[in-house]
């Protein structure tokens, strides 16, 4: 068990490893698609009263449309690979029953990750900090991780996926209707002796 505990943890690791790769080649890219998003939170947790529609429904549809955007094209960009979304649900179903510690990997680092990033720097800096001073800190937190952690994470995920339906051979869909007789009396046929 220890063993495969291990074999997963390098598993999500190196999974870790190519999205921090892909990350880094494109972050043009992610910045682009995440400075808006910044500069909406920035307003609406900071400064609400500088333009109270980033505050309210447009500046939450904003971030969502952006976000939608975003996961679009990376899930474009990694699963582009003909056949590799063929199958898609069947396969990552089998890869969750077969090898699980790679989930458990996965999830051990997420948590990781979420400690350091929300109770570590930014529960921790804003406990440092005047109450008067900690909207302003948690906005330019929320600026920064718009552009940094969160879209990381979001690629993140969308390798995960990639992987695991690299790890699973395609599935042959199920045959639905009548099965049809095989000659050569396999089990349960008959032959005529």
């Amino acid at each position: 068990m220890a063993v495969r505990l291990r074999q997963g943890l390098d598993g999500s690791l190196a999974t870790l490893l190519a999205t921090t790769r892909f990350f880094g080649r494109r972050y043009p890219v992610m910045f682009a698609f995440g400075v808006g998003v910044s500069v909406q939170r920035l307003i609406s947790v900071a400064y609400p009263d500088l333009w109270p529609p980033a505050a309210g429904v447009a500046g939450e549809t904003f971030t969502l449309t952006a976000r939608l955007l975003f996961l679009g094209w990376v899930a474009r960009a990694l699963l582009r690979q003909p056949g590799l979304t063929t199958h898609a649900p069947r396969r990552l179903s089998a890869f969750a029953r077969r090898d699980w510690p790679v989930l458990v990997g996965h999830l051990v680092l997420l948590a990781a990750a979420t400690l350091v990033f929300n109770a570590v720097l930014e529960g921790g800096g804003a406990a440092l900090l005047p109450e008067s001073a900690r909207p302003t800190f948690l906005a330019w937190v929320l600026a920064v991780k718009n552009v940094t952690v969160i879209p990381f994470t979001l690629v993140w995920l969308v390798m995960m996926v990639r992987d695991a339906l690299r790890r699973v051979p395609e599935v042959v869909p199920p045959v639905s209707g009548p099965q049809p007789h095989r000659a050569g009396g396999g089990p349960g046929s008959r032959s005529a002796g």
